[in-house]
């Protein structure tokens, strides 16, 4: 068959006229000639469809499709259908990709023959790129790849969007690998269907996909953004149970196996909502009890001890005991016996409920098996000390800080017969002149070299990080993930918020301060100095209505920092009333510092949408 075109790109829409523009300007501009652009609208309620209009006139590869409001699975199988490129790919009109991604795949896909293209995406959030979160998923693109027996890298089933690939046509249609109708989470279906049927798999590491995230209730949500509504939840169970079905008429019993495995960390993922709505609870526990019954040697997996007692609870009708691991960050010291290691969570050896002691054993080395008992900062040195188990023999320990060479920790002689000690100091001026370091220990274990960034759960409940340190070199702070990162100077340290402006107090910075900005898409705007490390921002100045300003500080030898939240009080997320609407300053999960602001009618909408399917 003779294609009209290298590639067709379906794109699918549904109200996003606040970013269509940026998306079709990521297509129209692509470095790959021949690609045919095939948007289809949903029956969009906004302005959308004028926008594709316009596009349509100054750019003739570009079609349109309009249809009645069936969802997202009908509109893109609807593109692919009438594509006419010898490759295809959907992808999301809020999204953008990158400049040459499409010449990157194509290229690719021709000189290796793939079936399949993949290459890296990236979240995309209030116009900074970040990395997609879920690690298990970076490890699909970590690095160029060829996969021609699927068995040998079952991790790519983690992947299971759609936008960051190409897909060659007489592939894809003749093997109906198209998305099921109807449903919400349509991508996974089809997207692992044809990662089972396809001959050759080719992955690039390049970015090739920005991912549009939102984090502000001025934003819109996608449907992986509304993840604890019951109708969302019980789609989630659909398109589980649709995957199963396929994979036990195409897939070995034991990729299978592993398949259903990889997807209980998943539906873990979005156990909170049980804690925010009755119904949603009784439907989860109700759903992934009926999946995890279906999954052979269910606790043979990697999904570590908490999260194999959380399915342990979930099999056996331990409800509350559930919630509780859900509401908590379950802790515990570990204790030896036998040879054995334990780790003493709620609920080991409890008479009630009887958990068998073997969930709770520390079968290989994880990072609870590091205990750190010391941390501590001055204005010269840092200094760490921790323990880990005679048992595991740990050949060396050494500390990671950013991008820092490891630095060697010694062995320290306790009369312990249980523990190995180690500790080390760093001098602060020889430590890498950036704004964030993420902590790392490196230990060497059965001359395997295991890496586990430090978080707050590996200290020792009594080790507490010093309260009043000292504000002009670095400070050890805690995200409100449990990270533990050591951070330079030159952040809030207090603030007010009234009706006009909103005014900040910041430690002084050992190098200095240059100026203060807020920043939303490419615009910056200045705060005032008003002595005193105090800065001020009028909201006439720079408020527009649903744009997120995230907040930095310039340094004097112009390194930009994120502004962060290490005050000497507590920080609580606040809202102010204005003329311009609802101002609200408010800390990211990250521990950056953000504004906003919202309308009443606004707020309202926001509201109604995430309650319509309640």
């Amino acid at each position: 068959m003779r294609f009209k075109y290298k590639l067709s790109v379906v794109v699918i829409v549904y109200n996003t006229e606040r970013f269509l523009e940026e998306c079709l300007d990521s297509l129209v501009n692509q470095t790959l000639s021949d690609i045919e652009i095939i948007v289809v609208n949903d029956e969009s309620t906004d302005n959308s469809l004028d926008i594709i209009k316009q596009y349509r006139k100054l750019y003739s590869n570009i079609r349109i499709i309009n249809q009645k409001n069936s969802g997202g699975a009908v509109a893109g199988n609807r593109g692919l259908m009438a594509a006419k490129g010898e490759y295809v790919t959907i992808i999301d009109s809020d999204d953008v990709v990158v400049k040459n991604a499409y010449e990157k795949m194509y290229k690719k896909a021709k000189d290796e023959e793939a079936d399949i293209v993949i290459g890296r995406p990236m979240q995309y959030i209030d116009g900074e790129k970040k990395e997609i979160s879920y690690a298990k998923e970076r490890l699909v693109w970590a690095k160029d790849r060829i996969v021609t027996d699927i068995g040998s890298f079952p991790e790519i089933f983690y992947d299971g969007f759609y936008w960051n690939k190409i897909y060659r046509r007489d592939f894809l249609i003749p093997n109906e690998c198209l998305m099921p109708d109807g449903m919400l989470y349509a991508d996974r279906p089809m997207v692992h269907k044809a990662f089972l049927l396809a001959n050759k798999i080719v992955i690039i590491n390049d970015v090739v996909y920005l991912w549009r995230r939102y984090q502000n209730l001025g934003g819109q949500d996608s449907v992986t953004q509304l993840k604890f509504e019951v109708k969302n939840l019980l789609d989630r169970f659909e398109s589980l149970e649709y995957q199963f079905g396929y994979f036990n008429n195409l897939a070995s019993p034991s990729l299978t196996e592993t398949f259903m495995k990889h997807n209980i960390e998943r539906s873990l993922l979005i156990s909170q909502g049980i804690l925010e709505d009755e119904e949603f609870k009784e439907v989860y526990i109700e759903g992934m009890k009926k999946i995890l019954q279906k999954i052979p040697n269910v606790y043979d997996n990697d999904l570590g001890i908490t999260k194999n007692l959380m399915v342990y609870m979930i099999l056996n009708d331990l409800t509350e005991e559930f919630l509780n691991y859900v509401a908590m960050s379950p802790n515990g010291p570990i204790i030896v016996e036998n040879d054995k290691l334990y780790w003493e969570l709620p609920y080991f050896r409890d008479e009630k409920v009887k958990i068998p002691d073997h969930l709770f054993e520390i079968k290989e080395f994880i990072d609870r098996s590091i205990t750190i008992t010391k941390l501590s900062i001055n204005k010269t040195e840092f200094n760490i000390q921790l323990k880990i188990p005679k048992k595991y023999n740990a050949q060396s320990v050494s500390l990671g800080i950013a991008t820092m060479k490891s630095i060697y920790c010694k062995k320290v002689n306790h009369m312990d017969d249980v523990f190995d000690f180690f500790e080390t100091q760093v001098l602060l001026s020889t430590l890498p002149n950036i704004s964030v370091s993420d902590l790392y220990i490196n230990v060497l274990v059965d001359y395997r070299q295991i890496k586990f960034k430090v978080y707050k759960k590996m200290i020792n409940n009594e080790v507490l990080m010093d309260e009043k340190q000292d504000l002009t070199t670095r400070q050890l702070t805690v995200l409100k993930n449990g990270t533990v990162q050591l951070v330079k100077s030159g952040h809030l340290i207090d603030y007010n918020l009234n009706s006009d402006s909103i005014r900040l107090r910041l430690s002084p910075s050992s190098i200095g301060i240059k100026y203060v900005y807020c920043k939303a898409g490419n615009r910056n705007i200045y705060f005032y100095y008003r002595g005193d490390d105090i800065y001020e921002l009028p909201y006439e100045k720079f408020i527009e209505l649903g744009n997120v300003y995230k907040l930095y500080v310039l340094e004097k030898n112009n390194k930009s920092l994120s502004l962060r939240n290490l005050g000497t009080t507590t920080f609580e997320n606040t809202k102010v009333n204005t003329k311009f609407g609802r101002v609200s300053f408010y800390e990211t999960k990250n521990g950056n510092l953000s504004i906003v602001s919202t309308t009443f009618f606004s707020r309202c909408w926001n509201f109604i949408k995430s309650n319509l399917n309640k």
